[in-house]
């Protein structure tokens, strides 16, 4: 197993693992809002598997830095950065209201 698998799997379990019982029971049945932050982590994860594990696989075989793999990586990096920012304000608002 790698060193970032190891790391990635824990807040990744209690991420679905909270989304989902939000899901289950959301507070004051605010389900439309729990749907959202379901798909934001889902778009997360799935910008993680085609964008920045295939890039950082490209850059580990690569003898030299890639401008190009090295661009797109920083555009995953920032999309899930938004995305995770989203989530964040979101779960907040869900929780507090």
């Amino acid at each position: 197993m790698r060193a970032i698998t190891r790391v990635i799997v824990v807040p990744w379990v209690a991420q679905g693992v909270s989304t989902a019982a939000l899901l289950l029971d959301p507070p004051d049945g605010r389900f439309g809002a729990a749907a959202a932050l379901a798909a934001l982590a889902v778009a997360a994860v799935v910008l993680t598997f085609a964008g920045a594990v295939p890039a950082h696989n490209r850059l580990g075989a690569a003898t030299t830095a890639d401008a190009r793999t090295l661009t797109t990586l920083n555009r995953v990096h920032l999309v899930r950065s938004l995305i995770w920012t989203a989530e964040a304000v979101l779960a907040a608002l869900l929780l507090v209201r």
